[in-house]
This record gives C-alpha cells, sequence and structure tokens, in this order.
C-alpha cells in the first residue's frame, strides 16, 4: 500500500480552466476581509470560484458595503436578520428590507434567517418570530431563503408552515424542499471529513 504523497494540488488558474465554482454564504464584509477584499477575490478566483453569495446581517450592513462590491459582477446578495440578532427585525427593519429587494437585482436571497438555540443572545421565541416575518416577506417578494439553523432540529416547523404556505417544507428531505428553500447549517465541529474507504 502506497503512502499519499503530499504534492499540493494545482489551482484551477494553473491549468487554464475558467472559474465555474460558487460559495453560497460568505461574509465579506467582516472585520479582517473588507479591508482585503481585493486580494481575497483574486485569491477565490484562483481557486475557480466565478460567483460569491455575500450575506449581509440586515439592511444597515447592507447599506454601508453593497458600493464596495461594485467592481466585482461575481457577487451576488442575501439579506436577512440572523436569528441572535432577532430582537432587530422590527416593521422598519423589513419595510428598509422589502425596498431594498425591490430596488436591487443583485439582492438575490433572503438570508441568513432561522433559528439559533446554542447562543442566549435572542430568545427562543423572538427567534421564531422574526424566523416567520422573513419567511413571509421571502414568499412575498418571491425570493428563496438561506436557513440557519443551529441547536433548533428538535424545534417543530410547524410553527411557521400555516403562515408561509401549506405546500412548505417541513424538516424535509432536500428532494421534498420547494425551489424557494435552501439549507445553511451549523455544524458542532470545525474540520474535515474523512472520505469514504473505495
Amino acid at each position: 500500500m502506497s503512502k499519499k504523497k503530499d504534492t499540493p494540488r494545482p489551482l484551477p488558474d494553473t491549468l487554464g480552466l475558467p472559474p465555474t465554482g460558487a460559495d453560497s454564504h460568505a461574509h465579506l464584509d467582516s472585520e479582517g476581509i473588507i479591508e482585503r477584499l481585493p486580494e481575497v477575490m483574486g485569491r477565490a478566483r484562483s481557486t475557480g470560484l466565478a460567483s460569491i453569495g455575500q450575506v449581509f446581517l440586515g439592511p444597515a450592513a447592507y447599506h454601508a458595503n453593497k458600493d464596495t462590491f461594485a467592481g466585482y459582477p461575481g457577487v451576488f446578495f442575501l439579506m436577512g436578520i440572523h436569528p441572535c440578532d432577532g430582537q432587530e427585525c422590527t416593521g422598519a427593519t423589513l419595510k428598509a428590507m422589502r425596498e431594498a429587494f425591490a430596488e436591487d437585482p443583485r439582492l438575490r436571497a433572503f438570508g441568513e434567517i432561522g433559528l439559533d438555540f446554542y447562543w442566549k443572545d435572542c430568545p427562543p421565541f423572538i427567534q421564531e418570530e422574526a424566523f416567520r416575518v422573513q419567511l413571509a416577506l421571502a414568499k412575498e417578494t418571491d425570493r428563496p431563503v438561506v436557513i440557519h439553523s443551529r441547536d433548533a432540529a428538535r424545534t417543530p416547523c410547524g410553527f411557521w408552515k400555516p403562515k408561509v404556505s401549506q405546500d412548505a417544507p417541513c424538516c424535509g428531505t432536500a428532494s421534498a424542499a420547494t425551489p424557494w428553500i435552501f439549507l445553511i447549517v451549523s455544524l458542532p465541529t470545525a474540520g474535515t471529513f474523512p472520505s469514504p474507504a473505495p
């Protein structure tokens, strides 16, 4: 049995391959990243990424940083109130989000929204209401959603189903999901997963 060689994999741009990959969930406006955006975007392109979904955590972040991405046509936008910030999901916030989605074609999805019961920053009943109203706004504007779920797997999805759609999936499998839901789940551990044995 031969040992695995430590030969680095070639980057797609060194093979003459066009970038075709997509990253559906990035926080490029985070401190430490946005200041180095040209470098970060260059590295992303060299690894084969053609498009990146930039998540804005609310309309204030969106308005503060959207113009920073004007020179990066491969970046599309998501915006939503994170479950840990559920208290910020007010009528004024929802109005600002509705207006932004109506005006900016780069805003493609609501996210990341959902439930996070690991952190104790926001009570569950507030998170559930923020999740519910953002799902309704996504349905109203015909946009997909990116769902953040952490330590919330045992929460019944039925709390929002009747107010959104009778046909909405409730913790179903990917094959049963409707096209307007895309799921992002925070994994409890970091690192890589081993490949299955041949």
